[in-house]
């Protein structure tokens, strides 16, 4: 699968419920492709981050959204391939991507990430890389399983 636009699971990630134990990684800046919580860590806390996604349309309106919620100046969304892009910048990353670009994106993740950068993934593994430790999350419409990684030293 050369694409991440049809990687993704676009399930019910428009609500809150999931957001409060990502809480916990919030220090630093934040890249993924999670816009929600993109927009709602800029807001609670001020966070900075950069949003990646394939679907131009998501992410003009995440560029809109933050410009709504007045938090453009803390984030920023970009249309490109989450492959194509440097991450060495970020420090955490939030990833919601099935689990076979999940188990491609690990290497990048490795070569890129600072040690002690986080890597969190809302419900799938990354794969053969064990979890830190992961807690699942009742929303008001399903169990949201998240995982937690720290990046190690070389």
């Amino acid at each position: 699968m050369n694409s991440v636009a049809t990687a993704s699971p676009l399930s019910d990630t428009r609500e809150r419920g999931w957001l409060t134990p990502l809480e916990l990684a919030l220090l630093g800046a934040i890249w993924g492709a999670s816009f929600l919580f993109m927009r709602v860590a800029a807001r609670d806390f001020g966070a900075r981050g950069v949003g990646i996604d394939l679907d131009a349309k998501l992410v003009q309106e995440s560029r809109e959204s933050a410009l709504r919620a007045g938090v453009s100046d803390r984030v920023t969304f970009i249309w490109r391939d989450i492959f194509d892009v440097d991450l060495s910048p970020a420090t955490v990353v939030t990833i919601y991507l099935f689990p076979e670009v999940n188990a491609r994106l690990v290497p990048k993740l490795m070569r890129e990430l600072r040690p002690g950068s986080r890597v969190v993934s809302h419900e799938y593994p990354l794969g053969e890389w064990p979890p830190e430790r992961w807690i699942q999350v009742a929303s008001t419409v399903r169990k949201h399983t998240l995982r937690f990684w720290t990046v190690p030293a070389r």
